[in-house]
């Protein structure tokens, strides 16, 4: 009898606080806890666990601590975005490292909280940001300011 969970893997690098990234695959659950469809590598960053598995070369795993995540990049989208309850912020992040990311946060907020303070007040550890069609995900811990969009 295997006792082994049924995951499916999702291509990222992965960049770290202090500048350092790796490539490699996160393993994510085949059922999405909160958002239609999969388990996605949103979900599993903004869970309690503070170390997750991640695969930097075939059969090698490491545990990844979350705190040093700076910010993730997705090789796929695998963040729903056409969803008629969505609504799409123009945004532009600021990072403790002097980079600057732009694009668009999609929330899901009541229609009386629509700002990008309340989406940011309100958001997870880590945020979504479309940025020209491919998903990051940005570690608020090391966001120094944001700002609205064009």
């Amino acid at each position: 009898m295997s006792l082994k969970l049924n995951t499916q893997k999702r291509q990222a690098e992965t960049l770290f606080s202090d500048g350092h990234s790796i490539s490699g695959h996160f393993f994510i659950p085949p059922i999405s806890r909160g958002l239609p469809g999969n388990g996605n590598v949103f979900e599993l960053l903004n869970d309690d666990r503070s170390y997750i598995p991640f695969e930097i070369a075939a059969g090698e795993i490491s545990l990844l601590q979350k705190d040093s995540i700076m910010m993730v990049r997705m090789a796929i989208s695998e963040m729903p975005k056409e969803l008629p309850y969505l609504s799409r912020i123009s945004t532009k992040f600021f990072l403790l490292s002097g980079d600057t990311i732009e694009g668009h946060i999609y929330t899901d907020l009541p229609k009386t909280h629509t700002r990008l303070s309340d989406f940011l007040n309100f958001s997870q550890k880590f945020i979504f940001i479309d940025v020209d069609q491919q998903d990051f995900l940005i570690n608020t811990k090391f966001v120094k300011m944001v700002m609205p969009g064009l």
